[in-house]
């Protein structure tokens, strides 16, 4: 329905770019080590897009396709990351697990973290 009303406020052409993917490697390891689930992305929906172009095709609209990876680092703490658990974790269990990643026990001491973030892009005419 909201693409529809979308289609009919364009003149030439409709472009959708959303996030569909996000990674952050230290949250991803710091999961693993506790055996834990990562939260989901909620800006990161690839159903959206998917849902996007399963309506295109069944409206017979041809459309392209584009997706955009690109990764950044950045300096941040075990203590900042741990609350993106949403779990959660005991000083003596976030002491360890900084032992384990950065080989101080300190939760408090600055690592570097690599971010992956994905958009994709659907463009159509109409």
């Amino acid at each position: 329905q909201d693409l529809k009303m979308l289609m009919n406020w364009a003149n030439q052409t409709v472009v959708l770019n959303f996030q569909t993917a996000q990674s952050d490697a230290l949250l991803e390891q710091a999961a693993s080590l506790l055996g834990l689930q990562l939260p989901p992305v909620y800006q990161a929906n690839p159903a959206r897009m998917t849902s996007f172009k399963v309506w295109l095709t069944a409206q017979r609209i041809p459309f392209q396709s584009h997706s955009l990876t690109y990764e950044i680092e950045e300096q941040t703490t075990l203590s900042d990351l741990l609350p993106d658990l949403a779990t959660p974790i005991g000083l003596k269990t976030a002491a360890s697990l900084a032992k384990t990643i950065t080989g101080h026990e300190n939760t408090h001491i600055q690592v570097t973290d690599r971010l992956t973030y994905t958009y994709t892009q659907l463009v159509w005419h109409v």
